[in-house]
């Protein structure tokens, strides 16, 4: 059905041939998406299972990878200023949006947050067709998106929505409501409802000249605001908020001190105070990963966690207290002192910031947290990475790199599109097959 569809739109002049040749593929290479589901912790401190669909080989997944690559590069673009990306970026641009009013927020600013937990799986077909149309027009110059027009666009989104199924306990079952997670086009058409879904919010008269923020992960929305104004009036922007679309679980808190990304956020009588946070309810001291993993990504892991220390608390002691944390995480699961002490001396000599170690100096501290905010500036502008895997740790790892690195300068490096230095290579092991991993068997 979805194949003669498309037939019909290319006999229409709709899509042009190598768009059709994309758009489909031979049904005795296509498969049915399989379903399955991983454990997900909620904020209440129960367990839910979260649905996910795999769609490699299926009938949609051409269609899909076609309409997100059309649409993405405008749908990013246009949601920029408003999408976080990490907790780093969070915090860079809160502060920037506070010294852009002088440096301070008013000792009565509030904060507030708010997550939609099940944002996907309630997600009506209409409404994403109803915010798509009027997005695209808005945003599209000439009607038309790679010789695509808008209608055009929206018949596919709409005969990806028709067939997004999969199959399930010896049955096939298709979404009426809500897309599924495990494909990106959903993060973009869900982007897309969100911006006009949004501007209930940030077009009140109230939120004028305030900071507005969102995150979005696999299964989770959520959003981060300033706002001087009254808690009673505030509450009730967020109730008329969440009355746009009831079915959503909608989750919001509002004070002085909240948490966000895993970052305790603080107004100190007009100060901005930020640390790191550690939710009282999981397990303290753990480490994302036991085993299977290579001695340097250990390495980089702790220096990535002293960087997010760096990046997260506005005060030295709180950097040093995360610090501490961090090294007796290290401790815990096994790392000898010397090792740890050797990270930490990596770290602090790359930073130029040996005196840390000894005196706690702010003035230093603050001129440290610059450069780490310049160095997230500085990665957002490498427009090109090349990551790159090879296998196993051990044998002759640096000569390889070496040997990469000039085969790329001599041959890669000259063409006109590498030789501004846009481009970045990461080099790294993909697998490390150690005595646990080759002597066992997973049952």
């Amino acid at each position: 059905e979805m194949n003669a569809t498309l037939k019909t739109m290319h006999q229409d002049k709709h899509i042009n041939d190598e768009q059709f040749k994309k758009l489909t593929s031979p049904r005795s290479k296509q498969t049915f998406p399989i379903i399955y589901f991983l454990p997900q912790l909620l904020g209440n401190n129960q367990i839910t299972v979260q649905p996910f669909i795999s769609y490699k080989h299926s009938p949609i997944q051409q269609l899909a990878t076609f309409l997100n690559c059309l649409l993405r590069p405008l749908v990013t673009r246009v949601c920029r200023s408003t999408t976080i990306v990490n907790g780093a970026d969070f915090i860079r641009r809160l502060d920037a949006s506070i010294k852009l009013k002088g440096g301070r927020l008013w000792p009565s600013t509030l904060f507030a947050t708010f997550k939609i937990q099940n944002f996907y799986s309630v997600l009506s077909h209409g409404n994403i067709l109803d915010t798509l149309g009027p997005f695209l027009t808005k945003h599209l110059a000439g009607n038309q998106l790679e010789k695509l027009s808008i209608i055009t666009i929206q018949t596919l989104t709409e005969l990806f929505l028709n067939h997004t199924m999969f199959y399930y306990n010896h049955k096939l079952y298709r979404y009426r409501k809500g897309c599924p997670m495990g494909v990106l086009f959903t993060e973009t058409l869900g982007n897309i409802f969100l911006l006009e879904w949004q501007s209930h919010l940030l077009n009140h008269p109230y939120m004028k000249n305030e900071f507005y923020g969102r995150f979005a992960s696999s299964s989770t929305q959520m959003a981060f605001f300033t706002y001087n104004g009254t808690s009673d009036i505030l509450q009730e922007i967020l109730s008329n908020l969440n009355q746009h679309h009831p079915d959503m679980r909608f989750d919001s808190a509002v004070g002085q001190t909240i948490q966000f990304l895993n970052i305790q956020i603080e107004n100190q009588h007009g100060h901005l105070y930020t640390s790191v946070y550690h939710d009282p309810t999981r397990q303290s001291y753990v480490l994302p990963f036991v085993s299977g993993h290579t001695r340097l990504i250990y390495s980089h892991y702790f220096r990535s966690l002293l960087i997010r220390a760096g990046q997260y608390c506005s005060n030295v002691d709180d950097f040093d207290r995360e610090r501490l944390y961090i090294e007796l995480t290290y401790l815990a699961n096994g790392f000898p002192l010397q090792v740890i002490e050797h990270y930490l001396n990596l770290f602090y000599l790359h930073f130029q910031i040996p005196s840390l170690r000894t005196v706690l100096d702010q003035t230093i501290y603050d001129r440290f947290r610059d450069q780490l905010f310049r160095r997230i500036d500085k990665e957002q502008n490498q427009h090109q990475l090349f990551h790159l895997h090879y296998l196993y740790e051990w044998g002759p790892r640096r000569r390889f790199n070496e040997q990469f690195r000039q085969l790329w300068t001599r041959y890669i490096h000259p063409y006109p599109m590498f030789a501004n230095g846009s481009a970045k290579i990461r080099l790294t092991t993909k697998h490390l097959h150690s005595l646990n991993t080759l002597l066992t068997r997973d049952k």
